[in-house]
């Protein structure tokens, strides 16, 4: 998202490079407001699991929007990415939570392996992309990511509740 998008809002709708830098900025205001939130409700309601879904779900519907909208709307770019990011900031404070509730402080080492998992995954994500470009569409790449937050959404429902 942080290095495709711009580049497809840019190259592909025209999108000055000062709107794309005020899109991303309101876009990751989630981080800041959603997820002590999200983390009180899951404590006092409904739990991880549940947030975990909804966050996913939220993910993938706004990430397959993205891909279908093509228009240039700064309000609707802005709009759909905030959207995105809200999904986004659930998946990142629920998946620390969970994973610290169930994994014992004396683990490190498989601590360490979850602590690597993000940069890995920043690490492989545009190789994969570069990959997926060769063949498809950048919009393509939105409806991929979409299905692969499917994913997410499966294996969330998997996982056994902590409530």
């Amino acid at each position: 998202m942080v290095i495709y998008t711009p580049l497809y809002l840019h190259s592909h709708l025209g999108i000055s490079w000062q709107s794309i830098g005020l899109i991303f900025t309101i876009m990751l205001l989630p981080f800041v407001i959603f997820e002590r939130p999200a983390g009180l409700i899951a404590d006092r309601r409904i739990g991880e699991q549940e947030m975990l879904i909804v966050g996913f779900a939220i993910m993938a519907l706004a990430t397959a929007a993205i891909g279908a909208y093509g228009g240039s709307s700064l309000a609707a770019w802005t709009a759909l990415l905030f959207l995105s990011r809200i999904g986004a900031s659930i998946v990142e404070v629920m998946s620390d939570t969970y994973f610290f509730k169930k994994v014992a402080a004396d683990r490190v080492n498989v601590i360490s392996l979850f602590r690597t998992t993000r940069p890995l995954a920043m690490a492989t994500a545009p190789a994969a992309a570069t990959i997926i470009l060769s063949t498809a569409t950048i919009e393509t790449i939105f409806f991929v990511l979409a299905g692969l937050l499917m994913l997410g959404v499966a294996a969330s429902a998997a996982l056994k509740d902590t409530k």
